[in-house]
């Protein structure tokens, strides 16, 4: 018994399978050697393999081909933590060479797999505990070779192979959390502080432009219009200020040394006071005023006065016999005078010796102070002849110096309005160059 005819499938394209063995009209069957055929395969394989090799030369040069290892080892799950990475950099000064965004990621990449970043991933608590970790030799080398860090267009992908879902999701966290803070944030902890190192900048222009801009008012104070008629006239009245000042030095320093001569003759006469004798004028003078003889001498006058009414009223004889009472009085009074002048005599002696010392101290003092005025004033005017002597061939230095100092100032308010502008763009509040997209890692099962 003959079997049935097996039906035919539809070819492509509508055709049947005896249409596409069967020759076209004109066209005779095509009939290969087996040698031939090996010949044509072999072609194909090596056509093949060129356009493999073109398609992955022309993946590395547009950047669309994985910078990683070689996949992890066998497991079931995959671990991922994607990052979100800005290509701007808020900088308002120009760099002399600016980073390649492309280059950037490539370095973030490689940072992520570094040893800084590692280590400070298994020095987590929560990652030293893990049975794949105490399961290591090196945990730091096995982590370097099983880790992958992909980039592509504004997005860093780190992720990891295994067959605990738990722990590489623990494992990812951790090196995305060590990622940020050994690289990430302290990029960020560097921007703020250029925020201070900016206002610092400023600061300090500021003062610097306080100052300038008061010499520049000085300056041009000294410079006046500048032409040459105006400079002659500031060199000649220079000349004539610092010739004002010499002649007042001079004389000046005459009388330096004729109050330091006088402060010597005082002070000697300070020393040799208590050897000197107090002029008899001036004693007799000083004890007239004590009351005691100034009563004495009242009394005296009054006595001599009634003599002299009974020796006008009265002969010779009689005067000598009714006088004799104001006669004893007179003599009695005279006595007393005397006795009264010896017994204060030493007292007002001393008293007119102690007050010259003190008029003779109060001159030295006197002197002394004038001495150290005129010192000082010595010193000004020295300095007015020395700047007067400079003024005047310093006047046509400061004609050139006020348009450098006009350029030095515009210099530093351009440089603080920089600064003021970066530091006001550069908020402390800015966030990271890199920054997560996801919250935790996403583990996702293989197979």
């Amino acid at each position: 018994m003959s079997e049935p005819p097996i039906p035919s499938a539809p070819g492509p394209e509508g055709l049947s399978p005896e249409s596409m063995t069967t020759p076209a009209p004109g066209l005779q069957p095509l009939r290969c050697h087996p040698s031939r055929f090996l010949i044509v395969a072999a072609v194909a394989s090596w056509s093949l393999l060129g356009l493999t090799a073109m398609v992955g030369a022309w993946s590395l040069m547009t950047g669309r081909l994985r910078i990683t290892p070689p996949d992890g080892p066998a497991g079931d799950y995959e671990a991922q933590m994607r990052l979100l990475v800005r290509p701007e950099q808020y900088l308002l000064f120009p760099q002399a060479h600016p980073q390649d965004y492309g280059a950037f990621l490539r370095i973030q990449t490689a940072m992520v797999k570094s040893r800084l970043v590692l280590n400070a991933a298994l020095q987590q608590p929560k990652v030293a505990d893990l049975a794949v970790i105490r399961n290591q030799t090196e945990p730091i080398e096995w982590l370097e070779k099983e880790v992958r860090a992909d980039y592509g267009p504004e997005l860093l992908t780190i992720s990891l192979r295994g067959d605990n879902p738990e722990e590489l999701k623990i494992l990812v966290d951790a090196i995305t959390e060590a990622y940020l803070n050994e690289v990430v944030y302290k990029d960020h902890r560097k921007r703020l502080e250029r925020i201070e190192q900016l206002r610092e900048l400023a600061q300090r222009y500021e003062q610097r432009l306080h100052t300038k801009r008061t010499q520049l008012r000085e300056l041009t104070k000294a410079v006046g219009a500048r032409n040459a008629i105006n400079l002659a006239i500031q060199q000649r009245l220079a000349l004539e200020q610092g010739e004002l000042a010499q002649k007042e030095l001079t004389q000046l320093r005459g009388e330096i040394r004729r109050l330091q001569t006088e402060l010597a003759v005082q002070e000697a006469r300070a020393k040799a006071l208590a050897e000197e004798t107090i002029p008899e004028s001036q004693i007799e003078e000083a004890l007239e005023k004590d009351s005691v003889v100034q009563k004495c001498r009242a009394e005296i006058s009054k006595i001599e006065l009634q003599l002299q009414a009974m020796k006008d009223s009265t002969t010779s004889q009689s005067f000598d016999r009714h006088s004799r009472p104001q006669q004893d009085a007179l003599k009695n009074t005279k006595q007393a005078l005397e006795t009264r002048k010896q017994e204060i005599r030493p007292a007002v002696t001393k008293e007119l010796r102690d007050r010259l010392l003190a008029e003779i101290q109060t001159a030295i003092a006197n002197l002394k102070a004038r001495l150290a005025f005129s010192v000082e004033l010595e010193k000004a005017l020295l300095a007015d002849v020395e700047r007067y002597s400079k003024m005047a061939p310093d006047i046509n230095q400061n004609t050139l110096d006020l348009e450098a100092l006009k350029e030095e100032i515009a210099q530093a308010e351009e440089i603080v309005k920089k600064a003021a502008m970066e530091a006001e763009m550069i908020e402390r509040n800015a966030p990271p160059r890199v920054q997560k997209l996801d919250e935790q890692a996403v583990v996702r099962k293989l197979r």
